[in-house]
């Protein structure tokens, strides 16, 4: 079960947007519902800025597995990588091999600031899937700008969430379902985007 999830780290830097906005071009704010009982512990990711919790029964990956995982897509990543992309948390799901992979997204030095990096990063996610199997849309929860990548390809469902802090440094929580258990783990995975916050240092 732990290969799989190294597998899947790997696959994310391989390779979401309708815009979720009026007709003013507003970015609309998105509510979620948000079910105590289907969350895990708080996360708080100090140094990063914000905190979150994990669908309950989603359990964090040992330190030794993740960071031979870390390793494996560190090695990976290609030298002229604008965003490459470092994993900072884990959790699976052992039942079906659900993961919830938490990231870091280093911005290349020839990008300028947050907003250049939010666009290329959209283009680079658009370039690499067709528009079956991509479905994109930005919103506000709580001062944050989501932008959201829902990618359906096979039967693995995907939900990527990249969004920067306060300090403007970018982040990505990838939401990695079997099509076959994502109605089962919908309203688990809707509560735990819904405790993502930024906490002010």
């Amino acid at each position: 079960m732990y290969r799989l999830l190294i597998i899947l780290l790997v696959m994310l830097i391989a390779g979401c947007v309708s815009n979720n906005r009026n007709e003013t071009g507003h970015v609309n704010e998105m509510v979620f519902n948000i079910d105590p009982e289907l969350l895990g512990d708080t996360v708080y990711v100090k140094d990063k800025r914000f905190v979150f919790q994990p669908p309950s029964g989603w359990m964090q990956l040992p330190d030794e597995i993740f960071g031979e995982a870390v390793r494996q897509m560190t090695q990976a990543i290609p030298d002229d990588e604008l965003f490459p992309t470092y994993p900072i948390h884990a959790f699976l799901r052992p039942e079906h091999g659900s993961a919830m992979i938490v990231s870091e997204i280093s911005i290349a030095d020839t990008i300028y600031d947050t907003s250049e990096a939010l666009t290329q990063f959209q283009k680079r996610i658009t370039d690499r899937f067709t528009e079956e199997e991509l479905k994109t849309t930005d919103f506000m929860k709580d001062g944050i700008h989501f932008y959201q990548y829902l990618i359906q390809k096979e039967d693995i469902v995907n939900f990527k969430f990249v969004f920067a802090n306060t300090a403007d440094e970018m982040f990505q929580i990838d939401y990695i379902v079997p099509a076959s258990v994502y109605l089962q783990e919908s309203r688990a995975i809707e509560s735990s985007i819904g405790t993502i916050n930024l906490i002010n240092q």
